[in-house]
């Protein structure tokens, strides 16, 4: 409805992001913070030049905010920063796994996912001009792109594997045959004596 329901006695920069009963986070121009909700201690400063947004885990333990071309991790836990190049461009977008242990980032060319410990490339998927990413469950994204293009990629290979061995497994179905006008439909056997 718009209506106000409460405010906060503590003054916060602008671009709060998020805040739980504690704390609040946010990204501006100059800084990423957080303030204690209750005093209004400064928690974290952490001094940058913000190119594009980032994301808060589901869980609120970890951060991770788009700085040029690397990505700065945040521990909400103690405000401990780590900042990390995963040698990639321009990065249009970024989105923490929903058990916090998986970064995905996207970039002009691709997504790519990033173990959040190791800051190792796990996958990469071949999806050009991602500028939206989000976790749909464990293993799915659901992708945006810069032209207005969604669509929802499965990072399980083994979907891609069973559908490869079906394949291989099985003839022709007679639907495939009248599709690709192939009289008479050949059985498994007849097409691996050809």
């Amino acid at each position: 409805t718009g209506e106000l329901t409460g405010s906060e006695l503590v003054e916060a920069p602008p671009g709060i992001l998020t805040f739980t009963d504690e704390w609040f986070f946010g990204v501006n121009d100059t800084q990423i913070y957080a303030l204690d909700r209750d005093t209004g201690e400064l928690l974290l400063d952490y001094s940058t030049v913000i190119t594009l947004n980032g994301d808060i885990s589901a869980s609120g333990r970890i951060a991770a905010i788009g700085d040029q071309d690397e990505i700065v991790i945040v521990e909400t836990q103690n405000w401990t920063t780590r900042r990390t190049d995963f040698g990639l461009g321009e990065i249009r977008a970024v989105s923490i796994s929903p058990d916090d242990a998986l970064l995905a980032v996207g970039d002009t060319e691709a997504i790519h996912i990033f173990d959040l410990q190791s800051a190792e490339v796990i996958q990469s998927v071949g999806v050009g001009k991602a500028s939206d990413v989000h976790w749909l469950d464990g293993d799915r994204l659901l992708v945006g792109t810069s032209d207005g293009s969604w669509a929802t990629v499965s990072l399980d290979v083994q979907e891609l594997i069973d559908a490869v061995q079906d394949s291989l497994s099985r003839g022709f179905s007679e639907q495939e045959c009248l599709t690709y006008r192939v009289d008479p439909c050949p059985t498994l056997e007849e097409m691996r004596s050809r």
